[in-house]
């Protein structure tokens, strides 16, 4: 291997404008690394452009980078004065009984 290359892409590390417009209040995503590798979450907050504040039927509310998060094509609404239990009934509700998971 190369000293300097990257196995992941060229691309790791760099947040991309899409990545950053895609990354608002309510979207599903999927997280890709850490403790909670491979759960679904929701974002209820956006702190800056680097880190948001997600929430989920397995994952209690946390801080997350964003590089961590896979965007899912689906939104739910919500609110980021709502509660977790809130949050978790309508990710329940609206998302893991379409899907199964």
């Amino acid at each position: 291997m190369v000293a300097g290359s990257n196995p992941v892409g060229p691309t790791f590390g760099k947040i991309s404008k899409n990545l950053k417009m895609i990354m608002k209040v309510g979207r599903v995503c999927r997280l890709v690394r850490g403790k909670y590798a491979g759960e679904y979450c929701v974002i209820v907050e956006r702190l800056d452009k680097n880190f948001v504040v997600v929430d989920g039927d397995k994952i209690k509310r946390k801080k997350v980078n964003i590089l961590h998060l896979e965007p899912l094509p689906d939104v739910i609404k919500i609110k980021k004065t709502y509660s977790s239990e809130k949050i978790k009934n309508l990710f329940r509700k609206e998302f893991l009984e379409n899907y199964g998971k």
